[in-house]
């Protein structure tokens, strides 16, 4: 641990990147829902929500918050009670966060397209007495104890409650919400954020990039990260802007999010790079001209995605950023055409926000050396649920005697300095990896992997697909059984989607006598073969294509999944394919065939034949 009284001679000329102002460029706080309410009583009348159908202005949601506040207090929330909510993305989801806040509690957004083992495993780590949820998903939730509410269902009786705001019990350091992500001891970890974080990053967002009642933003990610929370939701609602909320699943349909852009005259969204280049690719992306930011993290913008997307959105301005669950936001890079082709470069600390790079003895690094990247901002959040351990490990005290904030968040990205002055990320310290825009511990999926009754050792290692972007690979080693079954990957698919997100499956299993170790006992991932592009075997039999389309089909999927030969019957996900490479895939139909072929008749029947 860092002693708090260590000092670096002249760190202020050592420190990589710190604000100008301090933190005294926040003026005093408010909470999310109070800046809501701010904007409820200057625009009533504006609309703050749009669904399927729905429209919703600011007075309206507003009461129906409040209305669900009263509720929540009149069966115990109080300040910081954990309050689930298991809802797919729609109007009650959006009315579930503001109402949960107000009443005091913290929320706890569990994403519905997760598997049953997910959700039981965030409702045992937060002993959650109340869960928020829709009638049509009750089927889906496992054996629990607590007080579930059916906010369509149940809304006669809580409109019964008073319409007015109730008093406010909440201070700007209580918890606002907890956001799930992937964890190395075998299941995820909650990271809790506080008021004060989001607000004081909605306080730069908006000095930078402001919003106002003409803006309307599209809630499109999924649920369980916390971009839906942050940047699709709270900070329109907080600037007075309005949220167009895409039908469930609707974020897989690119030409769906064109026609909605072009409809409701989105001005701002958010994607991951992976999303983002999918988009890019649909046919009439450029007639989205009423798009005036996009903004992009989660994983390295690469110079190539840069320039295609001001090739296809000329007059949109781009904006590249940099943080994490536990950090909120460190950084950004307002993009622009042209320039070097450095992959990922920080170059703006937010106001307020000191980023270190540092070495094992938490010294700067000199230019040209490579770090790890040190967090201290007001954005950070409180730590992990029931992680004590891990929170002595990543949030550590501030050595830095000069700098305001008290602790430093260590993030295990490893970044270089360059000579010019800006980082350029590296890799991790650890093994996590980026996958399709989420934080996955692939030591998470080994330990789900070995509780297979025939899986005796597990590996998870990552590797780019054909588009440079970040798939897993698993090498398995069988207790007891020298040859697998032609149904084994089909099985252990199965498996692993019982108790791990769609993103964690890896796309290919490689069977092994037995694993590479390290002297030291650890199995040396280095060493690990690169599995053959061949058909892996498959519980049904191989047949050829049989006419051209046939073959034309199954080169676009081979393309995609890096898999040679691909019969007329494969399952493509059996393959290892996963969502996003069914985007890519009918994304080259559509542009080869100059067919319209939607995402959901791809799912009913996903092999070449079908």
């Amino acid at each position: 641990m860092i002693s708090k009284t260590k000092q670096y001679p002249n760190s202020h000329k050592m420190r990589i990147y710190r604000s100008a102002k301090n933190k005294d460029y926040f003026p005093s706080m408010l909470t999310i829902h109070e800046l809501f309410e701010a904007q409820t009583n200057r625009i009533p009348d504006a609309v703050a929500l749009v669904g399927e159908n729905q429209r919703l202005t600011y007075h309206q949601l507003n009461v129906k918050a409040n209305q669900l506040a009263h509720y929540l207090r009149s069966i115990g929330v109080t300040t910081e009670t954990l309050v689930g909510i298991y809802n797919e993305r729609s109007l009650e989801t959006i009315i579930g966060m503001l109402g949960v806040l107000k009443a005091g509690g913290t929320y706890v957004m569990i994403d519905t397209s997760y598997p049953p083992e997910y959700l039981q495993y965030v409702l045992l780590d937060t002993k959650l007495s109340i869960l928020l949820t829709q009638h049509r998903l009750l089927d889906r939730i496992p054996e629990y104890e607590g007080h579930t509410i059916c906010l369509e269902k149940d809304w006669e009786e809580i409109a019964k409650q008073s319409e007015t705001t109730p008093q406010n019990i909440v201070e700007p350091d209580n918890l606002a919400y907890i956001t799930y992500t992937s964890g190395s001891t075998g299941g995820p970890k909650g990271v809790m954020l506080t008021h004060q974080g989001v607000c004081q990053c909605w306080r730069w967002f908006q000095d930078t990039f402001p919003l106002n009642s003409s803006d309307r933003i599209m809630l499109k990610n999924t649920l369980g990260i916390d971009i839906s929370s942050r940047w699709e939701s709270f900070w329109p609602l907080m600037s007075g802007a309005c949220v167009v909320i895409a039908k469930p699943d609707g974020h897989k349909d690119n030409a769906y999010l064109i026609d909605l852009i072009n409809q409701e005259q989105i001005t701002m969204l958010y994607f991951i790079p992976t999303m983002l280049r999918l988009f890019l690719d649909e046919p009439g992306v450029e007639t989205c001209t009423s798009l005036r930011r996009v903004f992009c993290g989660a994983g390295a913008l690469s110079f190539t995605l840069k320039e295609n997307f001001f090739g296809c959105l000329s007059n949109c301005e781009l904006i590249e950023v940099y943080g994490s669950s536990e950090s909120i936001l460190a950084s950004y890079w307002h993009c622009k055409p042209g320039g070097d082709q450095e992959d990922y470069s920080l170059t703006r600390p937010i106001p307020g926000v000191s980023v270190y790079v540092l070495n094992e003895q938490l010294e700067p690094v000199s230019p040209g050396e490579t770090g790890e990247i040190y967090v201290a901002s007001e954005f950070v959040g409180r730590g992990y649920l029931n992680r004590p351990q891990l929170n002595v490990e990543r949030f550590i005290p501030n050595p830095f005697q000069d700098d305001p904030h008290p602790q430093l968040y260590r993030t295990k990205d490893l970044a270089r300095l360059l000579p010019n002055g800006t980082i350029k990320l590296v890799g991790r310290l650890d093994r996590m990896v980026k996958v399709s825009g989420n934080s996955v511990e692939v030591e998470e999926i080994e330990i789900k992997l070995s509780e297979h009754p025939q899986v005796k050792q597990a590996a998870v290692a990552p590797t780019k697909d054909i588009s440079g972007d970040n798939t897993l690979l698993a090498y398995l080693v069988f207790a007891g059984v020298q040859e697998y079954s032609p149904d084994a990957v089909a099985t252990l698919r199965n498996f692993l989607r019982s108790k791990v997100p769609e993103y964690m499956i890896p796309s290919s299993f490689v069977f092994l006598d037995k694993l590479p170790m390290l002297s030291n006992g650890k199995i040396d991932i280095e060493s690990l073969p690169k599995p053959d592009v061949i058909r892996p075997a498959l519980a049904q039999d191989f047949v050829v294509p049989r006419n051209a389309l046939e073959e034309e089909l199954a080169k676009l999927w081979g393309k995609i999944l890096k898999v040679d030969p691909i019969g007329v019957y494969d399952n493509f996900y059996e393959l290892g394919g996963k969502s996003l490479g069914a985007m890519r895939l009918l994304a080259r139909v559509r542009n080869t065939f100059r067919v319209d072929f939607p995402t959901c008749k791809f799912l009913e029947g996903p092999t070449v034949a079908a």
